[in-house]
């Protein structure tokens, strides 16, 4: 009887063994899978906020032009004609301003998205996004990213006019650039 009784027992440890290696086999394959979805999750939602921050400043355009203010530099902006200045624009798009609380306090006004609206220190943090200031650039990455060099934002520079380097301010040289680089999601 104690014979059959060790021989189950056994058979049952290997049961074991087995049942953990394959589970281990499993996780192998299933792990990078997960982390691939998070990192598709991750370019997604930047590949949005792009999106969002190209066609709201298009739209800033617009409105800025029918104004008759494309071409003004640092200009208070009022989008929505409540003479309650939104944010300023520079060549007729959203500006930066070298400012972190003033550019996202405009930000809230030409596109719909849940980003930080508080800033410490030219940084913005928030549940979902952080953002980053950086002379006329704002740079926007997923909560989970500490800065720019781990390859996961989005940019959004204000147009630049010859004499951005300090000096005369003169005449625009080119729009917006918004610039997405997810290699490191």
């Amino acid at each position: 009887m104690s014979y059959f009784r060790n021989k189950i027992r056994a058979v049952n440890l290997v049961e074991l063994i087995v049942v953990i290696v394959l589970l281990g086999i499993l996780s192998s394959i299933s792990l990078p899978r997960l982390f691939s979805l998070t990192s598709s999750a991750y370019a997604s939602s930047l590949a949005r906020l792009k999106g969002s921050l190209a066609t709201g400043a298009a739209v800033v355009n617009a409105e800025a032009r029918l104004q008759g203010l494309e071409s003004r530099r640092n200009l208070a902006f009022d989008i929505d004609g409540d003479n309650i200045t939104d944010f300023p624009i520079h060549s007729g798009h959203p500006a930066v301003a070298n400012d972190c609380e003033i550019f996202l306090g405009g930000l809230q006004r030409w596109i719909q998205m849940d980003l930080p609206t508080t800033c410490v220190a030219g940084q913005a943090v928030g549940t979902k996004w952080r953002g980053v200031l950086a002379w006329n650039t704002f740079h926007f990455m997923p909560a989970e990213f500490d800065s720019i060099s781990e390859d996961c934002f989005v940019s959004y520079r204000e147009a630049t006019s010859s004499g951005d380097d300090g000096f005369a301010r003169g005449t625009p040289l080119d729009s917006i650039r918004v610039t997405l680089v997810t290699s490191g999601c």
